[in-house]
């Protein structure tokens, strides 16, 4: 057996703030070497550079991880370096665009939750890696949670009987609650065409999770975005969705305005034998 494999590494686009755990991890293993990176180009421009903002994020990558060059531009990145494995955080809506763009360098992709801001922009990146014949990653946070893998354990053992019911609510004061309304709406989180808001952060772990508890593919959904607490943007800031699977129903909660859900959220689970409930 030779050396293991050092992995060149780089990133695109600091608009997930979750970027900065990912990088974090990263830097953990010894066989990584850290390349490049590059933000994406902001819709409008930010006007905070506080914690967890972009601004933040890039310098995080640069005086923290160590990343030795930023580009201003991603594509000039992909067409002057060589990578296995490149991080991609950028707006939501920009997951097609962007995946699309490194797999065509040949690069292997991490990306963050949610897969895309639409089914459309998620099958460009999946047709995009197919056709590199390179692997595309979605992280999601909630995968390394002990919680979740023993509810699975649970329900698979068939001690709730069956699951007619999995129910979700997340939801929080909304990403960087400590910027002014005008600084907030100035950042990609808070507006619709970017794939911002609520639904989008908090339901897709729902959807994940109950399709993954339930084991079935859904047949149906419907859902609902509305905004009433955050004027200075376009996106919603609150969301539910209910969703119709052959056996069993979900029921998706999200919202940026809770200053306390006031019952259990995240998972509950239902069965015909049993209840499954996660507190915190």
């Amino acid at each position: 057996a030779g050396m293991p494999k050092t992995y060149r590494v780089g990133v695109v686009g600091f608009a997930h703030m979750h970027v900065t755990w990912l990088l974090d991890h990263f830097s953990a293993l010894d066989n990584i070497e850290w390349v490049a990176c590059a933000d994406t180009v902001p819709a409008t421009p930010s006007l905070s550079d506080a914690p967890m903002t972009r601004a933040a994020n890039v310098k995080h990558a640069q005086d923290v991880i160590g990343v030795p060059k930023t580009y201003d531009d991603y594509r000039e990145m992909l067409d002057a370096e060589t990578f296995d494995i490149v991080i991609a955080c950028p707006e939501n809506a920009r997951h097609g665009e962007v995946i699309e763009a490194i797999a065509g360098a040949g690069s292997n992709i991490v990306t963050e939750k949610p897969p895309s801001a639409s089914s459309a922009d998620f099958m460009r990146a999946v047709r995009a890696a197919e056709l590199a014949g390179v692997e595309l990653i979605i992280n999601w946070p909630s995968t390394w949670s002990a919680a979740t893998r023993l509810i699975k354990e649970i329900v698979d053992s068939g001690e709730i009987g069956q699951v007619f019911q999995v129910k979700w609510r997340q939801g929080s004061m909304g990403p960087l609650p400590n910027l002014s309304a005008q600084e907030r709406g100035a950042e990609w989180w808070h507006q619709a065409d970017t794939g911002g808001g609520a639904l989008l952060d908090y339901c897709c772990y729902g959807a994940n999770l109950s399709r993954w508890i339930i084991g079935e593919s859904p047949e149906a959904v419907m859902g609902m975005r509305a905004n009433f607490a955050s004027p200075y943007g376009s996106a919603d800031d609150n969301a539910a969705m209910l969703v119709r699977f052959p056996s069993a129903m979900t029921i998706l909660e999200s919202t940026w305005s809770c200053v306390n859900h006031g019952a259990s959220s995240r998972h509950l689970v239902y069965g015909t034998e049993g209840t499954i409930a996660v507190e915190g």
